[in-house]
């Protein structure tokens, strides 16, 4: 336009003799009405190409940039969670597009520091996050039977194989997709087995175990375990296995049955033994809270630092009545020996895991739950093992409590939020139990299915789980809080010691157990 209107300026000063007035006139308009006569001259666009995310190297994200001056990256719809980085440059540069949204793709430009768009806009497309794995086994523990079914319930969502390294069990399928059954067909006499099944593949696989025996001493029933629920909707069985401190003994550490609707055990069995409490009875340095890895998070409460809330401490809280519950162990961190308090065992830092953690935190009940403990510690455990069952007991789900809780700001001006996209209700018990098996004698070095009735004994402790018990907020623990295994069976509705006869499970002496 300026040369345009250079030569109109020179055209009005020395007219031609053939230019018209008419096209003259022409020219005047078209100078005045046709064109931009701004100095901006800036540009900016993008060289590169449509492409899809790549999840495992940003330099795959890289975008070209050409200009001659400042950009700014744009982004389509503008609400979407982008970050590109830069997000704006100078000249001719690149840029990385360091997150998106999953399962979608996003238009992306760049504008003129002016706001000028020079070029078209590339799509990005990011595929959708992979289905967490999930694996479940039922039951976990077969006693082999030669004349049952003997079958084991795959629960999953990817494909899975299934292996063990003693080649005398004989199952199949070996592999299969989805929810399947295992049938065993053989199995050795006197051995136990382990058929361990894992699902998907990667840093997402999912193992979980069967514990299978077959008749002979070997293969008996682990004593502690109670019997597998008939209906195991919205429940899950796992069993935790570690080494000792100092033998290096790999040994089951306990066994869970988890209420994956209300989000709390419902019961922890394990045995006690003195090589369990090898490395001493010292509590970590730092409570290792973490996400147990045989479920997922939506199936446990999330009672553990989590990433997206820069890995800060988490806790189960209600609103109702302003109460931050106690993160309180089933099995208690000082049953299992911790070694190092820097660099806690395994066997330990299992314990902290929400499988064996439920809400706690009545005055009156943790005074009697944690005498319990002590007791058990310090009298009970023999030569032969203790076998013990803790467990939670929902008369009602009135109390409810949200899990991924935390607090921001401190003293009165504090404010309690909850981790969006984690956080979910969680019922707290209303009432608590501990169960106990032992040989009479504490050394009579024979499994307890090969013990006549009156060489052993078995009890129970029943807990309201309440801040007064009796009137009293630090109530004494006696022996009125004894019940007979039988009583707490009916109460629940599980089968607990099931290879002991019925008249031990019915007995309830305060004297067998020093009261």
């Amino acid at each position: 336009m300026k040369q345009l209107d250079s030569f109109l300026r020179c055209m009005l000063k020395y007219p031609p003799p053939r230019v018209s007035g008419i096209l003259l006139a022409c020219l005047l308009l078209f100078a005045s009405c046709g064109g931009d006569d701004s100095s901006d001259e800036s540009y900016a666009a993008i060289e590169s190409g449509s492409f899809t995310f790549d999840e495992t190297d940003d330099a795959n994200n890289a975008v070209r940039v050409m200009a001659n001056g400042a950009w700014q990256v744009y982004w389509e719809p503008a609400s979407a969670a982008v970050t590109a980085d830069p997000s704006s440059g100078v000249g001719n540069g690149t840029f990385r597009v360091k997150e998106m949204p999953r399962g979608t793709s996003v238009k992306i430009g760049v504008r003129t520091a002016s706001g000028k768009v020079s070029g078209k806009t590339i799509t990005v497309t990011r595929a959708a996050a992979p289905a967490e794995v999930t694996l479940s086994l039922a039951p976990a523990e077969l006693r082999f039977n030669p004349a049952g079914a003997n079958r084991i319930t795959v629960t999953s969502n990817a494909s899975w194989s299934a292996s063990c390294p003693n080649s005398a069990l004989k199952f199949a399928p070996a592999s299969g997709t989805g929810d399947g059954t295992i049938t065993v067909t053989a199995a050795p006499e006197g051995v136990r087995c382990t058929l361990t099944v894992t699902a998907g593949e990667g840093a997402g696989a999912k193992t979980q175990r069967v514990e299978i025996t077959c008749a002979g001493t070997a293969g008996y029933r682990w004593a502690e375990l109670p019997a597998t629920p008939a209906d195991m909707t919205g429940k899950k069985i796992h069993t935790f296995w570690a080494s000792t401190v100092t033998t290096k003994q790999y040994l089951r550490n306990y066994t869970y049955c988890y209420d994956t609707q209300r989000h709390c055990p419902l019961w922890i069995a394990h045995p006690q033994h003195a090589c369990y409490q090898e490395g001493g009875t010292t509590r970590p340095a730092t409570d290792p809270w973490a996400r147990d890895p045989s479920m997922t998070e939506t199936e446990q409460a999330i009672i553990y630092p989590l990433a997206v809330n820069n890995n800060r401490a988490m806790s189960l809280y209600s609103e109702s009545i302003d109460k931050q519950w106690i993160r309180g162990h089933m099995l208690a961190s000082s049953y299992r020996g911790c070694g190092d308090k820097n660099n806690p065992a395994e066997i330990n830092t299992q314990t902290f895991y929400p499988g064996n953690i439920s809400p706690q935190g009545r005055t009156a009940f943790d005074k009697v739950w944690g005498d319990a403990e002590k007791r058990i510690l310090d009298r009970y455990v023999c030569s032969d093992t203790l076998y013990c069952v803790s467990g939670a007991y929902f008369e009602n789900d009135d109390m409810v409590a949200r899990d991924a809780s935390c607090w921001n700001g401190s003293g009165d001006t504090r404010v309690r939020y909850y981790v969006p996209g984690y956080s979910k209700e969680c019922i707290v018990p209303t009432h608590y139990y501990k169960l106990l098996l032992r040989t009479r004698s504490g050394n009579l070095r024979k499994p307890i299915q090969e013990c006549a009735a009156s060489e052993l004994k078995a009890v129970g402790f029943w807990f309201e789980h309440a801040d007064q018990i009796g009137g009293s907020s630090s109530p004494t623990l006696d022996k009125s809080y004894l019940r007979s295994v039988k009583e707490i069976e009916e109460k629940t509705g599980f089968t607990f010691f099931p290879d002991v006869d019925e008249s031990v499970k019915a007995s309830c002496n305060p004297a067998d157990w020093g009261f």
